[in-house]
């Protein structure tokens, strides 16, 4: 069962370090480094969870479903217990592991949201996740990729409720 979870930004590396700590695990827990393509990919899959999440009905239009997300997602986000700490070593720790690949989806028997980081020469490293924590952990990957300044294309979670389906004037006009 996952303790905790904390993802820092480490501006030597320009990686962003998750650490995961397991109460059954005799170990203090793993380290993961990713990468800016690797958090790209990730938050597009996360979208697609929160959007999935939501249950927006099929018959509404885009910015409709994108609207219903959004507040979906922060509804969800805002019952997680999150705490801001400092990047600490808890205990020893084995090195950081380079994640080379992400996957999501979920898990048709629990309804669990499963996040899987693919390793170099490492087994996979398999998230479980509660609908709260997957929007903690979502709201958690935006704050941090911000303080990195990697200014990755927006997604939905990222643009205000009341701005989706405006348009620029560059594009009212093409």
């Amino acid at each position: 069962m996952l303790q905790s979870l904390g993802l820092h930004f480490d501006a030597i590396e320009d990686r962003l370090l998750l650490r995961l700590a397991d109460g059954a695990l005799e170990t203090p827990g793993i380290d993961l480094l990713l990468t800016r393509r690797i958090c790209a990919a990730l938050r597009g899959e996360l979208q697609q969870l929160a959007d999935a999440s939501a249950q927006a009905p099929e018959r509404l239009d885009a910015v409709a479903k994108a609207t219903v997300s959004a507040i979906h997602h922060q509804a969800l986000a805002s019952q997680v217990s999150m705490r801001r700490e400092p990047a600490k070593a808890a205990g020893p720790r084995s090195p950081p592991q380079l994640v080379t690949g992400v996957t999501c989806g979920r898990r048709r028997g629990d309804g669990k949201w499963v996040v899987r980081f693919e390793l170099r020469d490492q087994p996979t490293v398999t998230l479980t996740l509660s609908d709260q924590t997957l929007h903690g952990l979502i709201d958690l990957l935006r704050r941090q990729i911000v303080n990195a300044g990697w200014a990755l294309p927006a997604i939905p979670a990222d643009t205000p409720p009341d701005e989706r389906g405006k348009k620029t004037a560059a594009q009212q006009f093409h």
